[in-house]
């Protein structure tokens, strides 16, 4: 990077060490963050459990064969969840540890990012952004690949990023050794490399481009080869369900061009993370934040979009759906954009356009300000992580368990159970699942049409239930549903099922044991 290419946004002396000390500060508190998450080691939810069924149940060579439960993950994340699992054993702590590792890893390499692309108060800010960033944090604790995708992104930004040409045979092999890598690691990492090193591409004079081209063949050849046979060997098996899944994400036709703008709109809702009032405040300090950058790096800011644009692309093209969680991996890159807008804004002050200064910092407060303060509730109480706990719940009843009892397990609760049955040491005979979806309406949807649902839910409920009938001791296990109203079924089943003689709950899951004599 060239001195021109940062943001000159601020000065230096003791304003330079004041940012400097936040940045680290923010680093820390991010780190911190993701620690708690960690901790407060929550129940794994439907997705997670039924990933991490795949990781436990099979060798290393059944994960490259396709998924059961209609789950997709690249192999290496795979290979390197199941040797977490066998050196440290079966827990969420276990199972965890890789995506802890990549979320921290990413916290620093967020840093280095934002230290190298700008200067001023751009830096702090943005590794604020970043640090607070709610599902950026979220991941940092999920059995899933994607808290490793930023990292991934990052990891391949910065190395391409400065991979100047001409480059040398032996840098040419290390870099092409880290793409190839990084595709068995990280499906967004194609993106990644295709993104960066179309910029680079696009800025060759074409008298030089054959040159370029020549020094970059092994790089290339090794990323092609290694995606040649990650495609053969793995997409072809999984694409279909990663598509189908997603089909209704992709736009309906070649003219649907308001996808583009529906899906950039929901992008800066989730998985930005801005709230239904900031997202388009967020939007406003993108766009401002890439006007400023363009007047100062039209080549940096080419860096920082492509992903965004490339991956935008392959959704359009029904390739690979541009939804949310899958596309994560893109966070790091606006959050640069937002926060050289927010500070352009506030900078504003200092030269007494105050209208537009006061915009910035209402967007300070809205933008970094709030999600600053969420996530230090959330460091302070861990507990804030949780839900669909289903851990402690089980843990009772397996306390609590006599020979003669019963389970019976709530659809919405059966693949978490299942997890955890091996655990816990539940037998199949010492348990039945419900086989039917049964939909608890929220306090405010308590209308004619919603209870009458109710109504029929509750009915094939008491059904399955009836075998049970003469049972001295029958837990019933709820989690996923809608408890907020749980009250209202516990009500039900007290006055249907007999005697109710124990209750346990826990974040978006309780455990009920009933005399049914």
């Amino acid at each position: 990077m060239t001195e021109s290419e940062a943001l000159p946004l601020a000065e230096q002396g003791n304003a330079g060490k004041l940012q400097r000390r936040l940045s680290l500060v923010f680093v820390l508190f991010g780190m911190a963050v993701r620690l708690a998450h960690y901790g407060s080691n929550r129940s794994l939810w439907i997705d997670e459990s039924f990933l991490a069924a795949n990781i436990l149940n099979r060798s290393y060579g059944e994960l490259l064969s396709r998924l059961d439960y209609e789950q997709v993950s690249p192999p290496l994340f795979l290979w390197l969840e199941k040797l977490c699992v066998q050196l440290l054993g079966n827990s969420e702590y276990s199972l965890r540890l890789l995506p802890l590792v990549a979320s921290l890893v990413a916290m620093g390499l967020f840093y280095r990012l934002a230290d190298r692309v700008s200067q001023g108060w751009v830096t702090p800010v943005a590794i604020a952004l970043f640090a607070a960033s709610p599902h950026v944090i979220y991941f940092a604790a999920e059995v899933k690949s994607y808290g490793v995708d930023i990292a991934i992104a990052l990891v391949l930004f910065l190395a391409l990023w400065a991979a100047q040409s001409p480059l040398s045979r032996q840098k040419s092999l290390q870099l092409g050794s880290l793409g190839a890598v990084c595709i068995w690691l990280s499906y967004p990492s194609v993106f990644m490399l295709a993104a960066m090193e179309s910029v680079t591409l696009l800025q060759v004079p074409p008298k030089q481009l054959k040159t370029v081209l020549r020094d970059r063949a092994v790089m290339y050849g090794l990323w092609l080869s290694s995606f040649g046979a990650f495609y053969v060997l793995i997409i072809e098996r999984t694409k279909t369900d990663l598509v189908d899944n997603w089909d209704s994400r992709f736009p309906n036709s070649w003219l649907d061009i308001g996808w583009i703008f529906d899906s950039l709109g929901r992008f800066f809702h989730e998985p930005l993370g801005f709230a239904s009032y900031g997202d388009g405040a967020a939007l406003i300090a993108f766009g401002l934040g890439g006007v400023w950058l363009y007047r100062r790096s039209h080549r940096l800011l080419a860096y920082l979009i492509a992903p965004l644009l490339v991956t935008l692309l392959a959704g359009y093209l029904h390739q690979y759906p541009f939804w949310e969680r899958l596309v994560v991996f893109l966070v790091p890159f606006p959050l640069v954009l937002i926060a050289v807008g927010i500070v352009g804004l506030t900078a504003q002050l200092q030269r007494r356009r105050y209208g537009v200064g006061w915009v910035g910092l209402l967007m300070l407060i809205l933008l970094v300000f709030t999600p600053v303060s969420a996530a230090t509730q959330k460091l302070l109480h861990p507990e804030q992580f949780l839900f669909q706990h289903v851990r402690p719940v089980i843990e009772h009843i397996r306390a609590n368990w006599q020979p003669s009892d019963r389970l019976f397990v709530f659809s919405k609760a059966k693949s978490q159970f299942i997890y955890y049955s091996q655990r816990y040491g539940f037998a199949a005979a010492d348990y039945e699942v419900a086989s039917f979806e049964a939909r608890l309406p929220q306090l405010d949807e308590f209308n004619t049409e919603s209870l009458a649902a109710y109504r029929v839910a509750m009915d094939r409920l008491l059904l399955e239930l009836e075998p049970l009938r003469g049972q001295p001791r029958v837990w019933l296990l709820l989690a996923r549903d809608r408890l907020g109203t749980a009250g209202a079924l516990i009500t039900d089943l007290d006055h249907h099922l007999g005697q109710r003689l124990d209750i346990v709950s826990a974040p978006e899951s309780i455990g009920l044991l009933y005399d049914m004599r």
